[in-house]
């Protein structure tokens, strides 16, 4: 999904990722950040598994890691 949207959208994109297990999000940021687009990722502090945030983390693709409750208000703004 996040290639698809990357590739439709190009710079306009912006992703999130939220917890969740592996890494196939990393794979899909890669394709937003290429693009000119943001990711946005759930911090550990509130994701139930931080093995997908935290993969693109690792990574260097996440432009804000964020708590839950904090990624509404930061999407609102980027809108």
């Amino acid at each position: 999904m996040f290639k698809s949207a990357a590739a439709a959208a190009g710079p306009r994109t912006i992703g999130v990722i939220l917890t969740g297990m592996g890494d196939d999000g990393t794979e899909g940021a890669k394709a937003i950040r290429a693009a000119g687009g943001i990711v946005l990722a759930e911090s550990q502090e509130t994701a139930v598994v931080f093995g997908m945030p935290g993969s693109a983390v690792r990574a260097g693709l996440v432009n804000e890691v964020l708590p839950l409750p904090a990624l509404a208000d930061r999407l609102a703004k980027l809108a």
